[in-house]
């Protein structure tokens, strides 16, 4: 490329960053990571840093009955993430953004007994007759993270904006880790190996698909 077109191209950067105010601000979000707000930074029409943080738990109780016996379930799922963002914009509303965050998803779920078990004359009652625990956790903490936004937010023209992302981050290999004991106790056989059978089955699963609607309020400008 000629001296003079570098000369011109670099002096139209400068000239489009100095001219477009550096905003600061909040957005408010909602994702398949969970609910939060990122603190926001535009450096200038093209970059916008984020540094958030989402989370999502859910808990829940069941009891599975075959007629005879029933089985209290007690589960645990959580999601969330701590991010840090950039997005650079490619053409007008469209922008990419990458990164890398923090994977805090974990889910639990614990089984027991609800009633005696009687065999003939003999009850064996249900704090006997053990537990089993499920835990799902990534091996993987940090995860890189790319998505496609439509939206501008914390820009010097509107002080709310609105922007829809769809992205996935990378979380390597689910965690499967199973404890039990009492009448559970096989499921954690190492002979029989279920949390190994159960990592295979999600090896094929790395990628954790995001869907983000982003409200972004700028607070101030420099």
């Amino acid at each position: 490329m000629p001296f003079k077109k570098i000369m011109i191209t670099l002096v139209s950067i400068v000239v489009s960053t100095s001219i477009y105010s550096q905003n600061f601000g909040v957005i408010v979000k909602g994702s398949t990571t969970g609910i939060g707000v990122d603190l926001g930074y535009r450096v200038n029409n093209n970059v916008l840093i984020k540094a958030g943080y989402d989370q999502f738990d859910y808990n829940f109780k069941s009891t599975v009955n075959d007629g005879t016996n029933s089985v209290l379930l007690n589960a645990k799922a959580g999601i969330g993430s701590i991010s840090l963002l950039t997005d650079i914009r490619l053409y007008k509303k469209i922008y990419i953004t990458t990164g890398v965050l923090f994977n805090k998803f974990n889910s639990n779920l614990e089984g027991s007994f609800d009633n005696d078990m009687k065999f003939g004359d003999v009850t064996i009652k249900k704090e006997s007759l053990g537990a089993i625990s499920w835990k799902i956790s990534p091996k993987q903490l940090l995860a890189p993270y790319l998505g496609f936004g439509i939206g501008d937010n914390l820009n010097s023209y509107r002080k709310v904006n609105l922007s829809l992302e769809l992205g996935a981050f990378y979380q390597g290999v689910t965690n499967f880790t199973i404890a039990s004991s009492g009448i559970f106790s096989p499921n954690s056989d190492p002979d029989l190996n279920q949390a190994g059978v159960l990592n295979g089955l999600a090896s094929d699963y790395k990628l954790y698909p995001v869907v983000k609607i982003n409200l972004g309020i700028r607070l101030f400008s420099k």
